[in-house]
C-alpha cells in the first residue's frame, strides 16, 4: 500500500512538471514592398547561411514570406524580380528559437537601352565594268544641231 502511494505521488509530480519542448530551428518571415510601399507577390525570396545552405520562399498575393524551419546561423536573405534591383541584408545573426520580421524594400532596377543598327549594302554587280557620267541641261543645250 505504502508503494502505491509513493507511486501515485510521483505520477503526480511528474503531471505538475511542465513540459520542456526542445527547439532546434528559428523562422523568418516578413512582407517585400516596392519604394512606394505596395506589397509585392511573386518575388522569390533566398536565405543562404555561411555553411552554405540556401532556403528559398516566394511571397503570396500580399507579399509575405516565411522561412518556418531555418537552423541557427549567420544569414543573407535576398530578394529577387525581374525588373527590380535586388534588396540584400546581409550577416543576420539567427539564433536558436528566434522569429523575427525582416521586411525587404525593392527598387527599379536601372533601366538599359541598346540601340541596334543595321543596314544592308548596297548590291554591286562585280562581274561587268562600265564608265559613266552626268550630262548637266547646259551641256545639252550647248550641243550644235
Amino acid at each position: 500500500m505504502r508503494n502505491l502511494r509513493c507511486l501515485a505521488a510521483l505520477l503526480v509530480l511528474l503531471l505538475a512538471m511542465p513540459t520542456v519542448a526542445q527547439e532546434t530551428t528559428s523562422s523568418i518571415q516578413g512582407t517585400v514592398t516596392d519604394q512606394t510601399g505596395a506589397a509585392l507577390p511573386g518575388v522569390s525570396v533566398e536565405a543562404l547561411n555561411t555553411r552554405g545552405q540556401r532556403f528559398t520562399a516566394t511571397t503570396d498575393s500580399s507579399g509575405t514570406y516565411r522561412f518556418p524551419a531555418l537552423p541557427p546561423g549567420t544569414y543573407t536573405i535576398t530578394a529577387t524580380l525581374a525588373g527590380m534591383a535586388a534588396a540584400p541584408v546581409r550577416n543576420y545573426e539567427l539564433t536558436l528559437g528566434m522569429a523575427p520580421r525582416i521586411d525587404l524594400r525593392m527598387r527599379l532596377a536601372a533601366l538599359t537601352e541598346a540601340v541596334t543598327v543595321t543596314a544592308e549594302a548596297p548590291i554591286v554587280d562585280v562581274t561587268r565594268s562600265a564608265v559613266t557620267t552626268s550630262v548637266t541641261r547646259q551641256q545639252i543645250e550647248t550641243l550644235p544641231r
